[in-house]
């Protein structure tokens, strides 16, 4: 009795048609998770390209007869958007920059060092940050107007810290830790002071890390909108997420210029991830894997 020899190209075959099955199966898979979440920024998209009279129509249409424009020259039609723009993004990057900065020291220390005070220190922090946002605007907007900061961008920055640098913080913390303490020692040894060791060790070691947390950290601050409608007054320091309620109107809503006023406001965000995307990753990989 013979046995037939497969010849070993052949038999790569079935293995190869397995995996592309497999390929196709998790892509499906993951094309259906994606579009609940991915519907929503197509629906703006599409509405922007809508007339004011497709947008009103029942039931609603998905794709309108025609692509028109007028939605984007209406919203760059109010010279002012472009600055609304530009204030959202002043007041987003300093705010990651600050609460990044804030958050990787004070991370550095609650990781590495014990001292009194440090358990009731982490407590109240977890504690501050269980309030519902809103419940502090009223404290705040006191604050600020005692202070005479209402309208300013220093009003925004501070707001939008008090709520960003915990967040930043518990998360460099957990990155901090995961860091082994001999290079530290080893810095140590070379002559290097805490100082150097933070910067010269540390963050280099957590750069991916302090990148996925300040793009987390400027999402939020971008997308912030009941601390910039209390603490602005005026256009001069109004920021996107504010001016984009303004197209609402009293007696009919124009929701194809909201919606292009939409799109348009999440260009930077698109960019940024488009830019920084690698080290959102990885960061967010090695948040998840330790030793």
């Amino acid at each position: 009795m013979t046995t037939a020899i497969i010849p070993p190209g052949e038999r790569r075959i079935p293995l190869l048609r397995r995996r592309n099955v497999q390929a196709l199966i998790w892509f499906t898979i993951a094309v259906i998770l994606l579009i609940p979440t991915l519907f929503p920024a197509v629906w703006i998209v599409l509405s922007s390209l809508k007339t004011s009279a497709e947008t009103h129509t029942f039931p609603p249409r998905f794709i309108g007869s025609e692509i028109s424009l007028e939605a984007y020259r209406a919203v760059f039609g109010r010279g002012n958007f472009l600055h609304y723009m530009f204030n959202a993004l002043i007041v987003a990057l300093a705010t990651t920059a600050l609460g990044v900065l804030v958050a990787a020291w004070s991370g550095y220390g609650f990781a590495r060092y014990d001292f009194p005070g440090k358990g009731l220190a982490l407590g109240f922090i977890i504690a501050a940050q269980s309030f519902p946002r809103v419940l502090l605007i009223i404290p705040y907007f006191q604050a600020m107007t005692a202070l005479k900061l209402t309208d300013t961008y220093v009003a925004l920055i501070l707001a939008y810290s008090t709520f960003i640098q915990p967040l930043c913080l518990w998360m460099l913390k957990s990155y901090i830790e995961q860091v082994p303490r001999e290079l530290d020692e080893a810095a140590l040894l070379d002559g290097c002071s805490h100082y150097g060791v933070f910067w010269r060790v540390i963050v280099p070691t957590i750069r991916p890390a302090l990148g996925a947390t300040a793009m987390l950290a400027f999402l939020t601050a971008w997308n912030e909108y009941e601390f910039a409608l209390v603490l602005t007054s005026t256009e001069r320091v109004r920021t996107i997420s504010v001016a984009v309620a303004y197209f609402l109107g009293e007696f009919t809503t124009e929701w194809n210029n909201i919606m292009a006023a939409s799109a348009i406001a999440t260009i930077p965000v698109i960019i940024l991830f488009f830019f920084f995307q690698k080290q959102l990753v990885s960061g967010l990989m090695s948040g998840a894997l330790k030793g």
